[in-house]
């Protein structure tokens, strides 16, 4: 029986894969062994429980480092492989400089010499990395110092596997790390990605896994154009965490309140998401039909990189799930099983571009993207939505609807309660570009996947 190790390597991924048994075909077919980063901690017991468990590795700071300077460093070396990276780089290292004319206006020219003296910091020992990588040989050197990993290695010849799956975003250094030390004992290597934006959004990968699992057709194509991967090294599988999504769609799910409401999700990035929030609990006091009818139920994202907005508004009611990790009462890891329910019992879903719009999708439920320029921030929706290179292909899903100009919010919101809705096999057909799903499950595709890759 061929041997297969499982590396998780943060609380994000055993939750995302092991919470649905993601991998349980794998295990019945195969002699599965399971290893974990010790930064795995708020899910560490579901990891302990599987068969064959190998324990905890710790990380090395010194290589941590220096693996995120070569990550910034072949950001800048391929900005022009992605419309996200330029972005990335701007908020990366520091150089935006759109909201430093606010009061007190005498702070402005310290502002900006802060601002200029952290960009310089950074970016001093980032940018000679970025020109001397370009030659592949020394890449290829810096990335096998960088990677290396003792640890890692005596696994790998203690347990001598034919395979090794590593859920990732593509970046993490100690995925690296797993990839070249299993390169070097001529050990496949089969990442799965994570999440819908990680590898055009992120940086270059300094080592290619043997073969990569993604969502779909658009997460292939990124991977081909912008990571150099070859075709036959893409498997499409999906997404695990979205597998229970499907399950239920079609089952009648009780609602977590006892009245209607319009979801409103928050996004992670620095914008002026209180100024919207505060537009609508005006506009619903003012709208006798809304405010006798709905009640907006505000989600902010748990890694938002802005305030959090206070529970002060008359139609605006906080996600309990959500205000006991803002108040932290539990882990910042929102309950899976919680949104299946939050997401088909809304009228509509909106907020920012984000990757709930495509939950929102399955569940065949219209999405109002927040598109405008909020004037304050550099990161506002406009800007968001008009670089991340991952967005570009949503406009084919008659779902979404966007609205660009905030002046106009409320008569989106009355045109969006008014829709009626669509023939959910034509969004699926549409979704699928990007999110893949047909008749099998998740853990019977990424068997498949696995059966392929060691056939």
């Amino acid at each position: 029986m061929k041997k297969i190790l499982f590396f998780i390597s943060q609380d994000m991924y055993v939750k995302h894969y092991l919470t649905f048994d993601s991998f349980k075909l794998i295990e019945k077919k195969y002699n599965c062994s399971f290893l974990a980063s010790k930064d795995v901690k708020i899910f560490k017991d579901l990891i302990e429980r599987k068969k064959n468990f190998l324990g905890f590795i710790t990380r090395n700071d010194k290589k941590d480092r220096f693996s995120r300077i070569l990550s910034d460093a072949l950001l800048i070396a391929n900005s022009h492989k992605s419309s996200s990276f330029p972005l990335r780089i701007i908020m990366r290292f520091n150089l935006n400089f759109r909201n430093i004319l606010r009061k007190p206006l005498w702070k402005t020219p310290f502002r900006i010499l802060i601002r200029l003296f952290n960009a310089f910091r950074i970016f001093s020992t980032r940018f000679p990395v970025s020109l001397i990588i370009k030659n592949n040989f020394i890449l290829r050197k810096l990335n096998n110092y960088i990677h290396t990993n003792k640890n890692f290695e005596k696994i790998l010849d203690e347990i001598n596997p034919d395979l090794v799956i590593i859920p990732t975003s593509g970046q993490d250094g100690q995925f690296f790390q797993s990839v070249v030390e299993s390169r070097k004992k001529k050990i496949k290597t089969f990442a799965i990605i994570d999440n819908w934006d990680n590898i055009s959004t992120k940086s270059i990968m300094p080592e290619h896994p043997n073969f990569i699992g993604v969502w779909g057709e658009q997460t292939k194509d990124h991977a081909t154009k912008i990571q150099n991967f070859k075709n036959s090294q893409c498997k499409i599988v999906g997404s695990a965490r979205y597998q229970d999504y499907f399950n239920l769609r079609n089952e009648e799910l009780k609602s977590h309140f006892d009245f209607e409401y319009i979801l409103f999700l928050g996004t992670s990035w620095n914008w002026n998401e209180e100024e919207t929030i505060k537009i609508i609990d005006e506009f619903i006091t003012q709208n006798h039909f809304l405010k006798t009818k709905y009640k907006i139920i505000y989600r902010p994202h748990p890694f938002r990189q802005g305030k959090t907005i206070p529970v002060n508004f008359k139609n605006v009611i906080y996600d309990p799930e959500i205000l006991k990790i803002i108040e932290k009462k539990t882990h910042s890891h929102s309950n899976l099983h919680y949104y299946p329910s939050l997401i088909k019992n809304a009228k509509f879903v909106m907020g920012g571009p984000q990757t709930m719009m495509i939950e929102a999708t399955i569940f065949n439920k219209f999405y109002l993207a927040l598109t405008y320029d909020d004037k304050i921030n550099y990161t506002n929706m406009k800007k968001v939505f008009s670089s991340y290179q991952h967005f570009r292909g949503i406009e084919k899903i008659e779902t979404i609807h966007y609205c660009d100009d905030l002046n106009k919010l409320g008569q989106e919101i009355l045109k969006m309660i008014s829709l009626n809705s669509l023939d959910i096999n034509d969004i699926d057909y549409q979704r699928n570009f990007i999110l893949f799903k047909d008749e099998k499950r998740y853990d019977q595709k990424i068997l498949n996947a696995v059966d392929e890759i060691l056939d």
